[in-house]
């Protein structure tokens, strides 16, 4: 039996993150890719396979709290333009195996907006090189 990884380590810049559970996402990076038909006549098709070049970043998402501690890595982050490196890691309890992945020039892109509260919190918005 397998188990979701529901609580993944996140790290920026060396610095353990304490974050909104079940909030984490991101892409690997891959990007977009089109495939259109192409007419060869008399009924026959093919393919054309396209990857779009452009689209080849990775996003990495997930809330915090909204605690001063918060608040100032954000503002730490977002100040670092693009020179942030993101790691997140999990584990599955069961067979041991892990998942790790790396973003390089990791550049905070949302204008997080910050809410008061006794159960707010904000999201941090990255798009950074593929993961590796």
């Amino acid at each position: 039996m397998a188990f979701a990884i529901s609580d993944p380590a996140v790290v920026i810049n060396n610095e353990s993150v304490n974050l909104v559970p079940s909030t984490v996402t991101y892409t690997e990076g891959f990007g977009e890719q089109s495939v259109r038909a192409q007419s060869s006549g008399n009924g026959r098709v093919d393919q054309v396979y396209s990857d779009d070049v452009t689209t080849h970043y990775s996003m990495i998402k997930f809330e915090v709290y909204n605690t001063v501690d918060s608040i100032e890595l954000a503002r730490r982050l977002k100040a670092n333009k693009n020179g942030n490196t993101i790691t997140v890691s999990g584990v599955d309890p069961t067979s041991g195996k892990k998942i790790l992945r790396t973003f390089k020039k990791a550049a905070l892109t949302n204008n997080f907006e910050i809410q008061f509260g006794n159960d707010s919190s904000f999201e941090l918005e990255f798009m950074t090189l593929p993961a590796a």
